[in-house]
């Protein structure tokens, strides 16, 4: 009759944990494959080409601005130059001649007021403006075009400031006939206008002042650097 033992070993046998050798008769530990970490290196700009393009076009115009500032007076002078045929040509009525004094466009009128100021004496109206204050066009202008990268960027901003004389221009005949009807206190029958005529010289000034400055850079860069548009705002819009 068999004998049962009443303590078996239920352990389970254990695997052995080194691996022989066939050669050496020694246990080699697995060997572990290198792991390469590849380290891109940081970038100063960001990859995206629209993030790219306004990050560089708004530190362009800070800095742009700057420098124009400085050489405002002379950047200025052929939109001056301009102004000043225009309203001995176009503003005879009212505009005896015109003289740059310096950085300012002195305008002598034929308009007369009398004043306190005047003693109550009929005096002939002088305006002076600063050509440069609506000029703060081309350094916008200039920052855009120098943000797209490209070929041909010295042309362009050549052209665009071809471009935005007549408009600058535009802005200071404005600014120079609305201080003259300021200056007889908007009246149409000293001016020897008619009141729609009035009413649309102080539109048109609205227009030369407040939107054809900020306004005209960004068209007009549109309009010079098509292909980088297309490429990168028209592309992405799309998808």
């Amino acid at each position: 009759m068999p004998e049962i033992s009443t303590n078996p070993d239920t352990s389970p046998p254990k695997p052995s944990v080194l691996a022989q050798s066939s050669i050496s008769g020694q246990a080699h530990p697995p060997a572990l494959s290198p792991t390469l970490v590849q380290v891109k290196p940081a970038r100063l700009l960001p990859h995206k080409p629209i993030a790219r393009f306004v990050i560089l076009a708004v530190l362009g115009v800070v800095v742009l601005t700057l420098l124009w500032s400085v050489v405002a007076p002379w950047l200025a002078r052929p939109a001056a130059l301009l102004s000043s045929w225009v309203l001995d040509i176009g503003a005879s009525g009212w505009v005896q001649r015109t003289q740059m004094e310096g950085s300012l466009l002195s305008v002598y009128s034929s308009l007369q007021v009398s004043t306190a100021q005047t003693g109550w004496r009929a005096s002939e109206v002088i305006i002076d403006i600063n050509p440069a204050r609506y000029g703060y066009s081309l350094p916008i202008l200039w920052a855009l075009l120098l943000a797209a990268f490209g070929p041909g960027r010295v042309w362009r901003m050549a052209a665009g400031a071809a471009l935005l004389v007549p408009l600058h221009a535009f802005s200071i005949v404005t600014q120079v006939l609305m201080q003259l009807c300021l200056a007889v206190q908007l009246n149409p029958h000293v001016l020897h206008i008619q009141s729609w005529q009035l009413e649309a010289l102080i539109y048109a000034y609205q227009l030369g002042s407040l939107v054809i400055p900020p306004l005209s850079p960004l068209l007009v860069w549109l309009w010079l650097d098509q292909a980088f548009v297309r490429r990168t705002f028209v592309g992405v819009i799309r998808g």
